[in-house]
């Protein structure tokens, strides 16, 4: 079939690669979005992988809740992964992945689980190894969350057992340890109030529509605490496994048998396990936790369940006043750089200075438009005129 407007679908076929162009280069101008955590790089070390039996490895004594484990070797993976603290042994549950660089995980019938979380699941069978189909080229990195703030001073590793421990092939060998942070966050106050703690039943706070990604609640009791948290929003009420910590005060998590008052357990869907801020020592107030939504939403009001192991009522676990706070990523200002100062022989010649790629790109999109408008026009004249 012959084409009756050659003209009009070259234009327009220009103005489409014209709009992909410009959308490229706008995006370019996008700076990337920031990590969730920052890591500093804490010691190097190499694991003995001789054989497959536990190794224990001592490391500069460092206070933190996040640890990244990073190795170069051609595969990485291992059956079981330790934390030694200051308090005690960190293993199983009380581990939790942060994020990985790779995994193989069971992807059929017959295949081998080598997800990430089998380090960390209490099983010395189980194995973790970076992905192999298609093969993930090192760096390979683990990032371990320890659900609070320890005093970290070794950690203990057991290599595969499955015959690719002592090479290349899947244990660490050389690795390199950094610790982690949250994200900074920049906090604006949105909201006081108070929360009726008479009982031990679900209370329901509405405030006042603000739109966020992190929320912050903030009290003087003297201890803060609580079984459940939801956040409700214009979207619907956010709940476990929607929502996630992001940063608090203190705790008092569970080690060698004591209670478990982690402050993860806030929001693990669980009535009957509960939050407490540290006691052994004591922490003095002001008490605070930070909830993150996984997205911005706007927020219209929370649910809260107080402790219900009779401590609820007063200052020895409930919050009673508060402040809500909402945050946003905390992005520093660029340190000025100084002009340098002009030789007194030569006048400095100021660079001309003009619009951005992405703005160029936008002009040159915008002209097209009218050009194809009008030869649009021209050509329904013509018709019209035959």
């Amino acid at each position: 079939m012959k084409r009756r407007f050659p003209i009009l679908s070259a234009l327009l076929s220009v103005l489409l690669v014209l709009t992909v162009f410009s959308a490229v280069a706008v995006a370019a101008e996008i700076p990337p979005a920031s990590l969730e955590l920052v890591f500093t790089q804490l010691t190097t070390g190499t694991v003995d992988r001789a054989d497959d039996t536990w190794k224990e490895v001592a490391i500069p004594s460092v206070k933190t809740r996040f640890l990244k484990f990073e190795a170069t070797t051609q595969y990485m993976g291992g059956s079981e992964l330790e934390i030694v603290t200051s308090l005690g042994i960190l293993k199983g549950s009380k581990l939790k992945i942060h994020s990985v660089s790779s995994e193989h995980p069971k992807a059929s019938e017959g295949d081998q689980n080598y997800s990430a979380s089998l380090l960390v699941d209490g099983d010395p069978i189980t194995m973790w190894s970076t992905e192999y189909q298609p093969y993930a080229e090192p760096p390979h990195w683990i990032v371990i969350d320890l659900r609070s703030t320890f005093e970290v001073t070794a950690f203990r590793y057991l290599p595969r057992s499955d015959g690719y421990s002592g090479d290349d092939d899947g244990d660490w060998g050389a690795f390199t340890l950094s610790t982690g942070a949250p994200i900074e966050l920049a906090f604006t106050q949105k909201q006081t109030g108070t929360v009726d703690r008479t009982d031990d039943t679900w209370k329901t706070q509405t405030v006042t529509p603000f739109s966020a990604r992190f929320v912050k609640f903030e009290t003087t009791s003297q201890y803060m605490g609580g079984s459940e948290l939801k956040i409700v929003t214009s979207a619907g009420t956010l709940a476990y496994p929607t929502l996630a910590l992001h940063s608090f005060s203190s705790d008092h998590p569970q080690v060698d048998g004591d209670v478990d008052y982690a402050a993860m357990v806030l929001i693990d869907g669980d009535e009957m396990s509960m939050w407490s801020t540290e006691y052994q020592p004591y922490v003095e107030p002001p008490h605070w936790i930070v909830i993150d939504l996984g997205a911005v939403y706007e927020v219209t009001g929370f649910e809260y369940l107080p402790r219900s192991d009779g401590y609820s009522g007063d200052d020895d676990g409930d919050w009673g006043d508060y402040v809500l706070y909402a945050g946003e990523l905390f992005v520093p200002s660029p340190t000025p750089t100084p002009s340098p100062t002009p030789l007194p022989t030569a006048t400095p010649t100021e660079a001309p200075t003009g619009p951005s790629t992405g703005t160029i790109a936008l002009i040159v999109v915008g002209a097209a438009i009218v050009i194809a408008i009008i030869v649009i026009l021209v050509v329904r004249s013509k018709k019209a005129k035959k």
